[in-house]
């Protein structure tokens, strides 16, 4: 995980955090514009990158089939 981390940094991202109980499997990396950039590296380092957008409309629920 923490390799996920540096190549986040390195590509652009202002932060990148692991998250998760036990340090566990999942991090978040902060990269206004450089999206693109920090999930190839992400990628490239064995990771599964999703990029994902804040929004202002608050909690929704749906119901996936």
């Amino acid at each position: 995980m923490s390799d996920l981390v540096y190549a986040s940094r390195e590509a652009g991202a202002l932060g990148a955090k692991i998250t998760g109980a036990g340090g566990g499997g999942c991090m978040y990396a902060l990269a206004p514009g450089k999206q693109t950039e920090v999930a190839t590296a992400i990628k490239i380092a064995g990771g599964v990158p999703m990029i994902t957008k804040i929004s202002r409309e608050g909690l929704r629920i749906e119901d996936v089939i």
